[in-house]
């Protein structure tokens, strides 16, 4: 930054015209690389999250049967769907049935039984209440398999995949 400064102060105090004109051009170019810079690793940052989401998918797609049930909290899929790749049913245990595609046969029933356990974020600080509250969500409404940001809350459910950014728990 300082060097971007200082290459701005002096081509507008240069009175030399080729000078200032080199030194703007440099300006513009040393901005260019930072620019790009940033955006690259941004951009990679973002790929390899993205490909860990899909290899979680990809192996839920081949190590479990079609009819398995994954728990998965909504805001992991920001890449795309879990049933993209995955092809396995995922039910969202954080929101009503309003804002969610879940294989019941009636959301209405759905929001009644989930209305008898605790709000999400009560739950979600403390491992032993979190744990209780999965066991009582999968046995309301199903679920095989728990999906979670690997570094969402350490569980003592066993770990059947694991990559850099997220944890599959049976």
């Amino acid at each position: 930054m300082c060097l971007v400064f200082l290459l701005t102060c002096g081509a507008l105090l240069c009175k030399n015209k080729k000078l200032k004109f080199s030194m703007i051009m440099s300006y513009i170019l040393l901005e260019v690389v930072i620019t790009l810079s940033g955006r690259y690793i941004l951009s990679e940052r973002r790929s390899n999250s993205h490909l860990d989401w899909q290899r979680v998918q990809e192996w839920a797609g081949k190590k479990t049967n079609v009819t398995d049930q994954f728990v998965i909290p909504t805001g992991l899929d920001v890449y795309e769907s879990w049933t993209t790749l995955s092809r396995r049913a995922r039910l969202i245990p954080d929101v009503g049935a309003g804002f969610l595609y879940l294989y019941t046969d009636s959301d209405e029933n759905f929001n009644k039984k989930r209305a008898l356990l605790p709000e999400w974020k009560a739950v979600i600080s403390n491992k032993n209440n979190f744990e209780n509250f999965i066991n009582e969500f999968t046995v309301q409404f199903g679920g095989d398999y728990l999906v979670l940001d690997k570094n969402y809350i350490d569980l003592n459910y066993k770990i059947v995949y694991q990559n850099n950014s997220y944890t599959i728990y049976s």
